[in-house]
């Protein structure tokens, strides 16, 4: 069951299979719908294709993360990929395994693909399935550089936890979104800005990867945060975190975390490497939060570290 809170309307389904046994479920499967967090895919889309077969079409939902990366195989055999730049909505779980609440419905989606030119016929599917306008993007990179989680959360986390220490924790920790601030939107201004000059640099068409402040229609950082703070679909989100030793700490097994900086904001910067551009805002948040798990992504701000070669980005290609 899912409960729209939008309309007030709720909308049952029959499910027709649910099972773990990946082979009973997409044998003969003309469509797959990808939607686990980045982390989640590699593991995943090894074991799916082994199993379609190359004319069964695979979208990512949502497409970002580096996921193109790790189809090149399936790619190069002829298979074709398909990824949106966001979700239609905000999801959450009410009851497990029964019924999911949602909200925020997009005015407006954007889907592309790999052949670039086969994104037309997922544009008719999301219209006619989520009944949402549908944009088909030039090229894949124009999902890849969405400055969507991989952005808006990292700048968020860094602003909370950039002077965590694990000895102390914390005795409050703000909402994620409810409680944003002016410092959470400088951060994420002058992120998103070094993904805007990514996007001039390269020469395609990227016109689709619009900056958060267009997105969130927005001029300066006060507006940011007044409208982020706004926005009823993500009002009473908390921010990862976990009670330990009488105090706050953060959850650095939250997807938040686990998702957002090596698959998002790392696969970012691998294309920047590409194209020899500097990035202090995403350098420093990287530099954090590698220095927080343990982990060497990048050596400096010009070469990739040893765990780099965990995670899907382009110069490992």
């Amino acid at each position: 069951m899912i409960f729209d809170e939008d309309t007030n309307t709720e909308y049952q389904s029959k499910i027709n299979m649910v099972s773990d046994n990946l082979e009973k479920v997409l044998k003969n499967c003309e469509l797959v719908i990808i939607t686990v967090p980045a982390f989640a895919i590699k593991d995943l889309i090894v074991k799916v294709f082994k199993i379609i077969d190359i004319e069964t079409k695979v979208l990512f939902y949502p497409g970002t993360g580096g996921v193109e990366f790790y189809c090149k195989d399936f790619i190069k055999k002829g298979g074709k990929i398909y990824g949106t730049q966001r979700v239609c909505s905000v999801a959450r779980l009410k009851e497990y395994g029964k019924s999911v609440i949602t909200s925020g419905k997009r005015n407006h989606m954007f889907v592309g693909s790999i052949p670039s030119n086969c994104a037309g016929e997922f544009k008719k599917f999301i219209e006619n399935k989520f009944d949402i306008d549908t944009t088909v993007l030039p090229n894949y990179l124009s999902v890849t550089l969405t400055p969507s989680n991989p952005i808006l959360h990292t700048s968020r986390l860094y602003s909370i936890f950039e002077d965590y220490n694990k000895e102390c924790g914390y005795k409050y920790i703000p909402l994620f979104y409810e409680e944003w601030d002016n410092k959470s939107s400088k951060i994420l201004i002058d992120a998103d800005n070094e993904v805007q000059r990514l996007c001039r640099k390269i020469n395609l068409d990227l016109n689709n990867v619009k900056s958060l402040l267009e997105h969130y229609e927005s001029k300066n950082k006060e507006e940011l945060t007044k409208k982020i703070i706004s926005i009823k679909s993500l009002k009473g989100i908390p921010t990862p975190s976990i009670f330990k030793n009488e105090q706050l700490h953060p959850d650095l097994d939250s997807r938040y975390f686990t998702a957002d900086f090596p698959y998002g904001l790392m696969v970012i910067k691998a294309i920047c490497l590409i194209y020899k551009m500097e990035t202090p805002m995403i350098d420093k948040m990287l530099f954090w939060y590698q220095k927080l798990v343990k982990k060497e992504y990048l050596v400096d701000c010009d070469h990739l570290g040893i765990d780099s070669k965990e995670i899907s980005i382009t110069s490992r290609l």
